[in-house]
């Protein structure tokens, strides 16, 4: 029902409780997705934490791509920590492109 819901729910508040709701759920596709596509609407960290917790590797592109946007700022923060769980040579490329910016 949560995720019929999300993508017609716009108050952060309610945002992030579904968010943390969805979370629990573990992980699926199907949550992880959702959560994506609510993320590209708003970014925001407890929407990045539950992507991280729900994604599979399936989403693994769409979490880079996400990472790579400098726009969301520091709401990427769980979202960059999920890239250095699933180790891949894109993961690894962006993680070090973001140390590098920092400096």
């Amino acid at each position: 029902m949560l995720l019929e819901w999300l993508p017609h729910v716009q108050a952060r508040p309610v945002v992030d409780t579904f968010a943390s709701r969805i979370r629990e759920s573990g992980k699926r596709s199907e949550s992880a997705l959702a959560l994506i596509a609510k993320y590209r609407e708003r970014p925001s960290w407890q929407l990045g934490d539950a992507i991280a917790r729900t994604m599979t590797p399936a989403e693994h592109g769409d979490v880079v791509r996400l990472c790579a946007d400098p726009s969301a700022g520091h709401e990427r923060q769980m979202l960059v920590y999920a890239l250095w769980r699933i180790q891949t040579d894109e993961g690894r490329s962006l993680i070090r492109d973001l140390v590098r910016a920092r400096r």
